[in-house]
């Protein structure tokens, strides 16, 4: 053989071994790649999906939202605005609630708190979210003390709701077209926030979504019988 030949054989012999020792490099880095990718779609997932703790002055400022405006309440117009109810009225509803509606509150909220949400999201109509932006809490919150408020209502609802259907009219002429009438009745349509897969049987001739609500009530305005959709 000659000395280029041999040369040459060497020199392959010195590129095969180059080539082996990068392998055994690569292949000794590879898990630390995978690692690092794995841990980067992780952040990126968590960013995504999951949601960000609050950082401390974004509580500090949550609070401070919701004693100003649940401060704002101790003017007698301003909850009449926002309650339809004024603040006699509210103060007289929380203590009921709590002592014969057996309302229980956590720690992280009050009395007033709840059942000011709970008012205001039937005196507008408002959505969960919205209430989130007002009383700067989370809408899991939201719902489940709305929820605790509305069963404080039903509990005591027997014990203020008194059925009495007695007609007076003597002394008013103007009834006296409608001898023997018990009342008047009337229907209306109330907007609901249903799931998809049953927004058909609630989509009204405007395209939106809300039942029908039967009510009959008598001359005192009081109702006497309820029907909904």
């Amino acid at each position: 053989m000659t000395n280029d030949g041999r040369d040459i054989s060497i020199q392959q012999k010195r590129k095969r071994g180059e080539i082996e020792v990068y392998k055994e490099e690569v292949m000794r880095f590879l898990p630390l790649l995978v690692e690092f990718f794995v841990m980067l779609v992780g952040i990126c997932s968590h960013r995504k999906y999951f949601v960000r703790e609050p950082l401390r002055s974004e509580i500090e400022e949550g609070i401070y939202q919701r004693r100003l405006w649940m401060g704002s309440l101790a003017q007698e117009s301003k909850c009449i605005l926002e309650f339809r109810i004024n603040t006699h009225g509210f103060n007289k509803l929380c203590n009921i609630l709590c002592n014969e509606g057996g309302l229980v509150v956590t720690r992280n909220v009050t009395v007033k708190e709840v059942v000011a949400l709970f008012l205001h999201i039937l005196a507008h109509d408002l959505k969960n979210r919205t209430i989130k932006i007002v009383f700067a809490r989370s809408g899991e919150t939201i719902s489940r003390q709305f929820h605790s408020v509305l069963k404080a209502i039903l509990k005591i609802g027997m014990k203020y709701i008194k059925q009495d259907h007695a007609v007076l009219h003597e002394g008013d002429d103007r009834w006296k077209w409608f001898k023997g009438a018990l009342g008047a009745l009337d229907g209306t349509h109330v907007p609901l926030t249903v799931p998809i897969e049953e927004q058909g049987r609630y989509r009204n001739r405007k395209g939106g979504l809300s039942t029908n609500v039967l009510g009959a009530y008598d001359a005192n305005l009081k109702f006497i019988y309820v029907l909904l959709g």
